[in-house]
């Protein structure tokens, strides 16, 4: 009993160390005269609240920067669908308006009305020998039985600036042969602001396989 077993150091060289809450040898807290102490890992030491802090409010600010930026850009491409849409449907409205505008005009010229058709148009109001052609029409080629257009060409169609042409349009009414006539389309407005149609003259039946002549 009275030899130290091989291995273990003296029952009276441990002691606890209450301060540290670590057990540790009088040969660790004392060394031997010459030796070096022996090596204890510290624990790491926690960073510096402040520090985390500042950390914590960088990657939150940039996180917001990221998302802000993101909603703009949906927020852009929204309001430019937006603009797209609203141009395309002035610019294929300005379309329908040419054909509609013709038709209510053949329509008062099939029925015989002179004063509806004059109505609808700008310059021939101020030309007697337009106002004379009007009459004429009016007079030659009224009739019965529902009417429709068979052809148009549009020289202006699709213009996104102010130019004006002469519109070929063929049509039928009832059982009666082919009519075809030039209308003097006047187009004016913008890009931006959408494109307006006015009609400004009609010219007396020409030959099924004349063309208009160009604008004057």
């Amino acid at each position: 009993m009275g030899a130290v077993a091989a291995g273990r150091p003296p029952a009276g060289r441990l002691r606890k160390h209450h301060e540290s809450g670590r057990t540790i040898s009088s040969e660790q807290q004392h060394p031997a005269s010459g030796g070096q102490p022996a090596s204890v890992d510290a624990p790491p030491r926690p960073a510096p609240i402040g520090w985390r802090a500042a950390r914590n409010r960088q990657r939150g600010g940039a996180g917001h920067g990221r998302r802000g930026l993101r909603i703009a850009l949906v927020v852009l491409g929204l309001v430019f669908f937006v603009a797209v849409s609203g141009w395309l449907a002035r610019f294929f409205t300005t379309e329908n308006s040419e054909r509609d505008q013709i038709l209510t005009l053949l329509q008062a010229e099939a029925s015989g009305d002179a004063h509806r058709m004059l109505a609808q148009l700008g310059v021939c109001n101020r030309e007697a020998a337009c106002v004379a052609t009007v009459q004429r029409d009016a007079a030659g080629e009224r009739g019965t039985g529902s009417l429709r257009i068979l052809a148009l060409s549009s020289p202006t169609a699709y213009a996104i600036q102010p130019t004006e042409g002469e519109t070929r349009v063929a049509w039928k009414q009832g059982s009666r042969l082919p009519v075809v006539q030039c209308v003097l389309v006047h187009r004016h407005g913008g890009v931006l602001t959408g494109m307006k149609v006015d009609l400004e003259r009609i010219s007396a039946p020409i030959g099924n396989t004349r063309d208009c002549p160009p604008a004057r």
